[in-house]
């Protein structure tokens, strides 16, 4: 799968119309996360998740051949994963913190805010695989500073990582500058 991850969305969509099943596992990986975010977002339980990410894919895939643009194909996964979740929310009775978020206007359809959720995720994407690219220790660090949910104590991640707590701020300064590089060094 790894000759696939580098590859536009464009040419994953026509190596997907021609069958080669690598390319699919590599679009489906590229674009998992923003798929399941837009039902989270909109409330929905777990079940209902799973059912709206089941149903975006099963639509990709019977419609992949009349994707207009495949470069756009980020906004047509989120407009796509807005509309099931619309029909999946409505097959039950709302609660009142859902028609409290409806009435506030956070189930927009703007064309805006789908261009926003993909430059978000996006930029989400270019980060991952920028971190990727750093060394394990400082990969490590960054996670548990930054990603971990139960957000570590400085003693927790000191004993993690075996370096004494007053070389975590150093060690992050010096992860961070890499970072910074290789964010600075992929936008060329």
């Amino acid at each position: 799968m790894k000759q696939y991850r580098d590859q536009s969305d464009s040419t994953l969509v026509k190596f997907c119309i021609e069958g080669e099943q690598p390319a699919w596992e590599a679009l489906v990986n590229r674009y998992q996360n923003l798929v399941y975010t837009i039902p989270r977002r909109l409330g929905l339980n777990a079940t209902d998740v799973e059912d709206v990410f089941q149903a975006v894919w099963m639509q990709l895939y019977a419609n992949l051949s009349s994707i207009r643009d495949p470069e756009r194909l980020g906004g047509w996964l989120v407009i796509t994963a807005r509309r099931e979740s619309w029909r999946v929310s409505r097959r039950r009775l709302p609660t009142a913190e859902e028609e409290e978020m409806a009435d506030m206007g956070q189930w927009s359809t703007s064309e805006a805010s789908t261009e926003q959720v993909v430059a978000q995720y996006e930029q989400h994407l270019r980060l991952h695989t920028v971190l990727e690219k750093l060394n394990e220790r400082c990969r490590k660090l960054l996670h548990l500073l930054f990603y971990d949910p139960e957000k570590p104590s400085y003693e927790t991640i000191a004993a993690a990582l075996s370096i004494p707590v007053g070389a975590i701020g150093p060690n992050r300064a010096r992860c961070l500058g890499k970072l910074r590089q290789e964010l600075d060094d992929s936008k060329r």
